[in-house]
């Protein structure tokens, strides 16, 4: 709980201070903004600050703090100092730097200001990894609360006793059969192991034991039943077998027992077997009409001016977003002082806590992991909307440097529940239960909002964790009609301009909603990450050439370590090259042997510096410049 409180105290004065420095070091002035220069009533539109604090928060805060953060919790105590340092040094600078460049640019969007800064290359290569990379978003945040609504609904069904219909384990079909035979019978599935129906097999046995030997009647079942499970090659042998020694009538039944039974069995079982109901729904029913209900909301938002929607729903959403986080966090910590969940403390340990440590090295994993709440890409896509609707550059620090901080707490909340939880007092600290739930997903978010909070007060909470993904799944594909739309040079005042970008977009995002959900999460992970490192070389070379030469290094260190962490991943992670995998034995490189872990961590190094040194010449060609124009 003590490390909770620092952690807390340090994002707040982090904003406070280094918040400060950085608005101090680039010098907003009362130029005007672009949606006083030319305003457009759609996308540039004036907004008041509180409201535009809120949109930026809820734009950038989608699941990413949330099940990224209980996703990094699996490694320890450890994530903490990543969503702190992380988000004070790396993120809160990379999206004032994205908002404050973009406003000073009529607006652009990222992938304009990396062309400005780094080249026509880099603007080409952007463009499109911001529009993969939002659409992909857009992806991930449609079926994110999809899940998470359904599993609101089911669970309100058995809390609330709303109309559904209770599910049945397949395997309670057999026993509602068994009662049914005499008890002799009961024993006779266990040497089948349900090979054979419970009724057919055990009837011959037992006629044939007063009328013939044992000898002949036990292994005539066993010896067939075994090799010959089909019913068709179990018919004739009891006919054969059985009516000499039995009547006509008790023989048939048994072979007509073992084919029909069998096809009458899987009938009843399916019935039985039906998955839970809410209103005549399944889960993965209510999944399905849900995402298209988002889809239909991520329509609108993508569509329509940004006051219409955004503007007029936002607060609500804001609303939620606290009142979760204060329920959760306050949850967390009581549970804490009653002696029920213990909360984890810096001390317990910086080593690797994945139960699965030896194959998942907090390098580079749990720094790609934990995305949103430390520094995120695709941020760097959401603040130029702000830019476009503030009216004052000096608004800058508490839209974009404040929206960065308090995402940071979201996830440093959820990342201490998400230990806690699955923790007793008397008991070591471990992560082993967060890993067992597989860290951050709608189940294991649900289990500790209700957990924590109970049945009502679960909704209250889950219903802030929805809020997240959808407020950023609409400005996901937002910007990346925006993108388009500056890519291609096409006006967006009209309507038809905007639903020609908008549509395909949707029903691309949709198409790829059937994709597996882990596989998308995975590459947005990466991608999310190499897109923060672009974007803070744009701006490390903005103040170089702009500030003065040394304030580029507030944006050159962060970039460098983010270059090192997107690259090592790269290099590293299975979906990726996959070198921790593919050179696990060794590789022998100029006499020396490595394995793919150690590979992946020598090139990740490498191209850090070597992209590091690129900056450093730029600095000092700068510099050079600056001397010559005091000289002159």
């Amino acid at each position: 709980m003590i490390t909770f409180f620092v952690a807390l105290a340090a994002l707040i004065v982090g904003y406070c201070t280094y918040g400060l420095f950085v608005t101090l070091v680039f010098k907003p002035d009362d130029r005007r903004t672009p949606c006083q220069v030319h305003p457009d009533g759609v996308d540039y539109v004036p907004l008041p600050i509180w409201r535009a604090f809120l949109i930026q928060l809820l734009n950038i805060a989608g699941l990413g703090p949330i099940f990224g953060a209980l996703s990094g919790a699996i490694w320890g105590p450890s994530v903490y100092l990543w969503i702190v340092l992380g988000t004070i040094f790396a993120g809160a600078v990379h999206d004032y730097l994205s908002g404050m460049l973009s406003m000073r640019n009529d607006g652009a969007s990222i992938s304009e200001l990396t062309g400005m800064y780094l080249g026509p290359t880099m603007k080409t290569v952007m463009r499109i990894f911001s529009v993969v990379l939002l659409v992909m978003i857009g992806v991930v945040f449609m079926v994110g609360p999809a899940q998470l609504l359904s599993r609101m609904i089911m669970g309100a069904g058995r809390d609330f006793n709303l109309p559904r219909t209770a599910a049945v384990s397949i395997q309670a079909a057999p026993a509602v059969a068994a009662p049914k035979t005499e008890a002799e019978k009961t024993a006779a599935p266990k040497a089948d192991e349900g090979k054979v129906p419970v009724e057919a097999k055990p009837a011959p046995i037992e006629e044939a034991k007063p009328e013939a030997p044992a000898e002949e009647a036990k292994p005539a079942p066993v010896e067939e039943v075994k090799p010959e499970a089909p019913a068709a090659e179990v018919k004739p042998v009891p006919a054969e077998e059985v009516k000499p020694e039995t009547p006509a009538e008790e023989a048939k039944p048994a072979p007509t027992e073992e084919a029909k039974p069998e096809a009458a069995a899987a009938e009843e079982v399916k019935p039985v077997a039906e998955p839970e109901m809410v209103y005549g729904l399944t889960e993965a029913e209510w999944v399905k009409y849900l995402t298209i209900a988002i889809l239909v909301y991520y329509f609108l938002a993508t569509l329509l001016p940004i006051d219409k929607v955004i503007g007029r729903f936002y607060p609500i959403f804001g609303l939620c977003l606290i009142l979760m986080a204060v329920l959760i966090g306050g949850a967390t910590v009581m549970n804490h002082l009653n002696g029920t969940h213990p909360m984890i403390e810096l001390w317990d340990g910086l080593y690797n806590m994945h139960p699965k440590g030896a194959t998942t090295p907090i390098w580079p994993l749990m720094f790609i992991t934990v995305a949103c709440g430390a520094i995120s890409g695709f941020h760097a896509t959401q603040s130029p909307m702000m830019a476009r609707c503030l009216t004052s550059e000096r608004q800058g620090r508490f839209v974009f440097y404040g929206a960065m901080v308090a995402e940071g707490i979201i996830a440093l909340i959820w990342a201490s529940a998400g230990i806690a939880f699955y923790n007793t007092f008397g008991s070591p600290i471990t992560t082993e239960g967060l890993f067992l739930a597989r860290g951050g997903n709608s189940a294991t978010v649900y289990d500790i909002s209700k957990g924590l909070l109970g049945s009502m007060g679960s909704i209250l909470a889950l219903l802030g964790v929805v809020a997240c993904p959808i407020t950023s799944g609409d400005t996901a594909f937002r910007s990346a009609r925006l993108t388009l739309a500056d890519w291609f040079k096409i006006d967006q005042k009209a309507i038809k301009p905007r639903l020609m970008l908008a549509l395909p977009l949707l029903l691309i995002g949709y198409a790829i909603s059937f994709v597996d959900y882990g596989i998308v999460w995975r590459y947005f992970s990466w991608s999310n990450q190499t897109l923060a490192m672009i974007a803070l070389w744009a701006g490390a070379v903005y103040l170089c050439r702009n500030v003065s030469p040394v304030s580029g290094f507030m944006a050159a260190i962060p970039a460098t370590f983010m270059s090192a962490v997107s690259s090592t991943y790269f290099c590293f992670a299975p979906e990726c090259l996959g070198f921790a995998t593919k050179f696990s034995e060794g590789l022998t490189l100029c006499g020396v042997t490595v394995d793919g872990v150690q590979l992946s961590y020598g090139i990740g190094l490498v191209f850090a510096l070597v992209l590091f040194s690129i900056f450093f010449g730029v600095h000092r060609s700068a510099n050079y410049y600056k001397s010559l124009k005091k000289g002159a």
